[in-house]
């Protein structure tokens, strides 16, 4: 396992959730735009002002989901067969968005 991957490990989402404010508050200022702007504004791709970015908390889903997918999917069998847990946090669980999905 990489070391991005192990440090990715390790992140709950309340952390990413609070990052992402805080990048959305910097944006709004440079952008020139009220702080009532929505994210929704911020980071849609069927708006007139299209950012090349996503949410940070949506890179998050999809960084712990694909964690999960290349432990579950593996060909090799110790691999699959390891109890590794994935650490979100309280606030989201990948394994159970995983199995809705």
């Amino acid at each position: 396992m990489a070391d991005e991957d192990r440090q990715n490990l390790r992140v709950p989402i309340v952390q990413s959730e609070a990052l992402e404010r805080k990048i959305s508050a910097c944006l709004r200022r440079w952008l020139g735009v009220p702080r009532s702007f929505s994210s929704i504004g911020l980071y849609s791709t069927g708006t007139k002002l299209q950012l090349p970015m996503k949410a940070l908390t949506e890179e998050y889903k999809v960084t712990k989901t694909r964690q999960v997918m290349t432990l579950r999917d593996s060909k090799d069998a110790k691999v699959r067969g390891a109890k590794v847990k994935i650490r979100t946090g309280r606030k989201w669980k990948q394994r159970k968005q995983f199995k809705e999905a």
